[in-house]
């Protein structure tokens, strides 16, 4: 990536929550990146969620969209 190439930029989000109470533990993990083409921004996240450490949902996104002027 060379800072200013602007079809380099991207951005990572990570994101980790915890909820306790008692012997109840759930955990939900986050994680976003959105890059840019030339005509469109492309998103791939992923969302995984745990109950006791055992992973008890996930679901992935890739789209793209498209850039329209920006």
């Amino acid at each position: 990536m060379f800072p200013s190439a602007p079809l380099s930029a991207q951005v990572d989000v990570q994101h980790i929550t915890v909820l306790r109470r008692g012997d109840w533990t759930t955990r939900i993990e986050t994680h976003t990146r959105l890059t840019a083409g030339s005509d469109v921004f492309r998103l791939h996240a992923t969302l995984d969620a745990y109950e006791q450490g055992t992973r008890i949902f996930s679901k992935r996104w890739d789209r793209s969209f498209p850039r329209d002027l920006v």
